[in-house]
């Protein structure tokens, strides 16, 4: 069978460069992108475009037409054209005069509401003029610059205690810094954190004593990082007292009276014995059952 010759014959929006073989012919659309199709196609006008001609046919059915609608602070001009995965854009006229293109989809969602206007906007009504008042123990003074990636005024403020701190006004104003930290450094009955439905004894239990990181370490070393309960190793670790942390005080720090579980041992532990008055033989009754219980599994 004779070939036609199809190159640089127009077909459409398809244009023929070369023949690859069994009738079929490698084309560039006037969109740029190319694509095989067969020459009985091309010549039948069957197919024209690689694709895209169909796209903006479906593109303009579904098109919603929000020419001279306000989103924010936009008001839409008229449609600029077609993005990336034919999606509309619209030429929109932010309050503040400037002319921008949106994508369509982002206008109705709300996710694109001006020019970038509405945003220093909000920045602005957070640096607003707080020198002369009192938040808490500080007194704003004057507003200082901000570091690179900090955003919102930042206030110099003193301090009852006589120290000066830089804070940001969002802060001042919903109350989560009232002081340069002198607060926290409070004890007793003036700290905030004071609890006065608490008795000595439950203070002095709340504590960690000297040296009692240092024997957490030597437990978890010791044991080679492996709950004595499961066997497994690594992951989140506790260092567990065999006799009460609450009542055998002076051993809270003996070596021999810890022993290394894993989260999931030690929160079933205490749901079976509690959390107060613990003893040694518990810890064994406890490792003992869960032994017996791995056996059952093994030969279930």
């Amino acid at each position: 069978m004779k070939l036609i010759d199809m190159r640089e014959r127009k077909c459409g929006r398809l244009t023929p460069l070369d023949y690859v073989g069994k009738g079929k012919w490698r084309c560039v659309c006037s969109c740029g992108n190319e694509t095989i199709v067969h020459g009985v196609y091309l010549r039948s006008g069957h197919t024209q475009s690689c694709g895209c001609f169909h796209k903006e046919q479906s593109s303009q059915a579904s098109l919603i037409d929000i020419q001279g609608k306000r989103f924010g602070r936009f008001t839409v001009l008229y449609r600029a054209g077609t993005a990336k995965r034919w999606q509309s854009t619209w030429l929109c006229r932010c309050d503040c005069g400037q002319d921008v293109v949106v994508l369509g989809m982002n206008l109705r969602a709300g996710r694109t509401k001006s020019c970038g206007c509405f945003g220093q906007d909000q920045r602005s009504m957070r640096a607003k003029d707080a020198s002369g008042k009192t938040f808490g123990r500080l007194k704003a003074v004057y507003r200082v610059k901000n570091p690179k990636g900090i955003i919102g005024g930042r206030w110099l403020c003193q301090c009852s205690c006589g120290k000066t701190t830089a804070v940001l006004y969002k802060r001042l104003v919903n109350g989560n810094t009232k002081s340069c930290g002198c607060l926290n450094e409070r004890k007793g009955v003036e700290s905030p954190h004071y609890h006065p439905e608490m008795d000595d004894d439950d203070r002095t239990n709340r504590r960690l004593i000297p040296g009692y990181k240092e024997w957490t370490k030597a437990v978890y070393v010791r044991d080679d990082y492996t709950c004595q309960v499961c066997n497994h190793r690594g992951g989140n670790l506790i260092s567990h007292h065999l006799d009460g942390y609450h009542w055998a005080k002076e051993k809270r720090i003996l070596l021999s009276n810890g022993a290394t579980m894993c989260t999931k041992c030690h929160k079933a532990f205490h749901k079976v014995f509690g959390t107060h008055n613990n003893e040694r033989a518990q810890f064994i009754l406890f490792k003992a059952s869960y032994e017996v219980d791995a056996q059952r599994t093994l030969y279930a």
